[in-house]
C-alpha cells in the first residue's frame, strides 16, 4: 500500500513494506520542496531533539524498524521506518507534526505565537 496526501501545506507519503509477501514495516516520508540544501549532515542539538520526538512518537504508533538509523536526512525528504506495517494510516498522523517541525528548524524557520 502506499499513499500520499498533504497535511498542513506539505507532501507526505505513506508505504507499507513487504519482504517476498509479508508486510514487514511502514515507511513515512515528508517531502521537502524546495530540498534543504546540506541536509543529511550532522544535525544540530535542537534538530537532534526534534527527531528524537520523531522516534518517540512513531515508537508509540508503531515501533521503530531500526532506532540506531533513526530518522533519515536527505535534501528532498525526512523519513522514518516504523517495524509494523499500520493498519490505520490515520495512526501516523502524531508522527506528522514533529517531521514538520525538523523541516522548519532545518530551513531556520521562526513561527511566531498568535501574539506576534
Amino acid at each position: 500500500m502506499r499513499l500520499a496526501w498533504t497535511f498542513e501545506g506539505a507532501r507526505f507519503e505513506l508505504e507499507t513494506l513487504f519482504k517476498g509477501a509479508a508486510p514487514t514495516g511502514t515507511r513515512l516520508v515528508l517531502r521537502l520542496d524546495p530540498p534543504i540544501a546540506g541536509a543529511g549532515g550532522t544535525m544540530k542539538a535542537a534538530e537532534q531533539r526534534i527527531a528524537a520526538a520523531i522516534l518517540e512518537q512513531a515508537a508509540r504508533v508503531g515501533g521503530v524498524a531500526d532506532a540506531e538509523e533513526g530518522v533519515a536526512v536527505a535534501p528532498g525528504e525526512i523519513s522514518v521506518v516504523m517495524a509494523a506495517p499500520l493498519a490505520d494510516p490515520a495512526a501516523a498522523q502524531e508522527v506528522l507534526r514533529p517531521m514538520l517541525a525538523l523541516a522548519r528548524e532545518m530551513r531556520g524557520e521562526r513561527r511566531g505565537g498568535p501574539y506576534r
